[in-house]
């Protein structure tokens, strides 16, 4: 885990990097995302600004320069020999400094490639053979014969990269010569824009008058809740910012949050009456993971803040090579990689309050440090319920 000190330059430097344009490694990237590229490149041992030119972000998987494995093993006295090779295959040599009497050999070759599939037509693999294959051999015997001397990581050469990017980027052009509309590149429909904070008006309203609660402060709960998630869930500041593909997501907020108040919903995928059909239902809180449920449930009993929340989400989708964008729909291993992070947050949380010494007991009082640590922890917490 970063420091406190690390994490604060961290979340400065992606702040600063989300406003800057003109940076290719920077296009495409919300803040959310720089701080996960970044941190990283933190576990690889990069600074920033070699984590942005060498970690990549195609469909919301985290994936690292070979070059950077390669280093990596060189670095820590890995010596890499290209015994044998042609356009057909390649034998690598890898030797450890630990056991430099025992080499490794492997060999690619140019079927296996086709086997896999990556050989496409006008890709990298047709104009130099040579080359992929080296890099293919190298990579395969690194992570086999040396996975605890390059670091954790989705390895991918650059010409793998720019290929994988084109398969989940490519526009799909229909016979007329008209693009068809691609979701994660057009903006979002303002008609939804409008229908979003129109839903999220009306919720203010149905609130404050069904609890005899002030209006102002509904919103600004309401308001400020959207802003929040937002920022962590979409990467973006204003609702117009968000891409065509961010509309289910955005629903499914609307739709929970008037679940949480307790008002019915009759926005998209719902009757007029308010009743849920098929489509809010499979969003709705009991269709998420359990586990999901829990974690939530710790942060809020724990009293994680939002700058913590952001660093367990950012941690994590380092540790699990993908962005968590959506925590409801994670995968177990997303999961499993947020539980491990929040504890070692609290951790860092602890280590940080006791190095102020501990508070005195008043008289009369009874002794907390026999007590369980979570329990400490959570004392003289107020408990409110996050709807």
């Amino acid at each position: 885990m970063p420091t406190n000190e690390e994490w604060s330059f961290f979340v400065k430097f992606a702040e600063t990097m989300a406003q800057t344009g003109g940076l290719k490694p920077l296009e495409g990237k919300s803040k959310q995302m720089i701080l996960a590229v970044v941190q990283k490149g933190w576990e690889l041992g990069l600074s920033p600004m070699d984590a942005l030119e060498n970690i990549y972000i195609v469909s919301n998987q985290l994936y690292v320069n070979a070059f950077i494995m390669r280093a990596q093993a060189q670095k820590n006295g890995v010596r890499i020999e290209k015994i044998d090779g042609s356009d057909e295959h390649c034998t690598v040599r890898v030797t450890r400094p630990d056991m430099p009497d025992r080499p490794f050999e492997y060999t690619y070759t140019l079927a296996m490639a086709k086997k896999a599939g990556v050989t496409g037509e006008k890709s990298t693999w047709e104009k130099h053979p040579e080359r992929m294959l080296y890099a293919r051999a190298s990579r395969n015997a690194l992570r086999d014969y040396c996975a605890d001397l390059i670091g954790p990581g989705n390895y991918i050469e650059p010409e793998e990269r720019e290929e994988l990017e084109s398969q989940s980027r490519a526009r799909v052009v229909a016979q007329d010569g008209i693009p068809v509309p691609d979701p994660f590149r057009d903006p979002i429909d303002p008609a939804v824009v409008d229908q979003v904070h129109d839903s999220l008006g009306a919720l203010i309203k149905a609130v404050a008058l069904e609890k005899g609660v002030d209006a102002a402060k509904v919103s600004a709960k309401v308001q400020g809740d959207f802003a929040t998630w937002k920022a962590r869930e979409l990467g973006i500041n204003k609702t117009e910012e968000a891409h065509a593909a961010d509309v289910d997501k955005l629903w499914r907020y609307v739709a929970k949050r008037y679940k949480g108040f307790g008002v019915a919903f009759s926005g998209p995928g719902t009757g007029g009456d308010g009743a849920a059909t098929d489509d809010v239902q499979d969003v709705d809180f009991e269709a998420v993971n359990p586990a999901v449920i829990q974690l939530k449930a710790k942060w809020h009993a724990e009293g994680l803040t939002d700058e913590e929340r952001t660093q367990v989400l950012v941690t994590a989708s380092a540790v699990a090579n993908s962005v968590i964008e959506d925590i409801d729909n994670a995968t177990d291993e997303q999961i499993l990689a947020m539980v491990q992070v929040t504890q070692d947050v609290l951790m860092a949380r602890d280590e940080a309050a006791g190095q102020d010494g501990p508070e005195p007991e008043p008289d009369g009082e009874p002794d907390h440090e026999q007590e369980p640590e979570g329990l400490r922890r959570g004392r003289g917490k107020a408990q409110t319920l996050d709807v």
